[in-house]
């Protein structure tokens, strides 16, 4: 991500994967929750970053309702990304 975005460097971003049979069904939500838990309560982090492809309307609904904010779009080497923003209540 450093090499499409600068501003992304040095930034601490989730990852979370998981298979179509599993979409829809809250996973995503949980598995998110428990990462901005830990990452708050037991890492101290200020905020969290969060990427998705531009298209990819289940992350950033995903993302939209567990609090993050849009902070621009990039091109990225298979499309549009978009970056998100969360910081604890």
């Amino acid at each position: 991500m450093q090499d499409l975005d600068p501003l992304m460097g040095g930034e601490i971003e989730f990852q979370i994967a998981l298979h179509p049979d599993a979409w829809g069904k809250g996973y995503g939500e949980e598995a998110l929750r428990a990462v901005l838990d830990y990452g708050v309560t037991t890492q101290g982090l200020s905020h969290v970053m969060g990427v998705a492809d531009a298209p990819n309307k289940g992350s950033r609904k995903l993302q939209e309702k567990m609090g993050f904010v849009w902070q621009r779009e990039i091109e990225g080497d298979a499309g549009p990304l978009v970056i998100y923003k969360w910081v604890p209540a």
